[in-house]
């Protein structure tokens, strides 16, 4: 539904911006909590940009009899880091797959030349958003994830471990694809070492943190209906029609509340 799609963006990635924005514009003050949910945050809120307007411009050029490729596909519920890619930006991940990792040979020439291709994709792919080490180490992270992820299958006899589906096995990559968003978010990496050298501070004051971001705890937890809403067929979308109708109304009010007299934020994937 394309509703759904102008909700990911205008009440999530949006309501989300301030939480985040405010932490990473001063990294010299962020404590631990605060550099943890708002790396978490940001993640959520890079997401729900991208995907809800590349989801607008499918419908849009649907419309116009055009059909585009669907770029992502729930990212956030993969079981590993090599299934997130197979989820996450696949356009970009087709591109590179087939433009370099495959004329470099791929997975046809022995476990090392794969791993260094792998590699060579993801620094590749951390240029491509930013000339900057932040973008260099966000992509290297990811590609140091996936070289382990095949080593890790080479050593199993059972295959790739994304055969194992579990809620432990969605939290441990959600938790490991949200470390590098601290190095693809942070202004530079120079604020990125600053941000992960506060990590042991605030604690102390860890309830008023959590008070302070609690308000994007409903936004957040309103995702996964909106995500299940806009996969299911018109005719079987009213049961869950209503409850996403409650739970956006609701973000409606918060989020307004939060941003009384603010504008709509751009698209933020543009400046990548």
């Amino acid at each position: 539904m394309q509703t759904s799609q102008d909700c990911k963006k205008i009440l999530l990635a949006d309501g989300l911006a301030p939480y985040v924005d405010k932490v990473f514009a001063s990294p010299a003050l962020a404590t631990g909590p605060e550099t943890i949910l708002a790396t978490i945050l940001f993640g959520l809120q890079i997401y729900c940009d991208f995907s809800g307007y590349s989801s607008i411009a499918r419908g849009t050029a649907k419309i116009l009899g055009i059909d585009l490729m669907e770029n992502f596909k729930r990212p956030y519920e993969a079981h590993t880091v090599r299934e997130f890619w197979r989820r996450w930006h696949i356009s970009l991940t087709g591109w590179f797959t087939d433009y370099v990792y495959i004329p470099l040979g791929g997975s046809r020439r022995g476990t090392v030349r794969q791993i260094r291709n792998i590699l060579i994709v993801f620094f590749l792919s951390g240029l491509w958003h930013g000339a900057g080490w932040n973008f260099v180490v966000w992509g290297m992270l990811h590609g140091l994830y996936q070289a382990c992820s095949v080593l890790w299958a080479k050593a199993r006899p059972g295959g790739d471990e994304s055969r194992r589906p579990g809620a432990g096995a969605v939290v441990r990559t959600f938790l490991l694809v949200s470390i590098p968003w601290l190095f693809f978010r942070a202004p530079s990496m120079g604020d990125a070492i600053t941000m992960l050298s506060r990590l042991g501070t605030g604690w102390a004051a860890l309830p008023q943190t959590l008070g302070a971001f609690l308000p994007a705890a409903l936004p957040v937890l309103c995702l996964p209906l909106l995500e299940r809403l806009q996969d299911r067929k018109p005719r079987e979308a009213s049961a869950s029609a209503l409850a996403v109708f409650c739970c956006v109304v609701a973000v409606s009010l918060t989020w307004l509340a939060q941003q009384a007299g603010g504008g709509p934020n751009a698209f933020l994937y543009f400046q990548f």
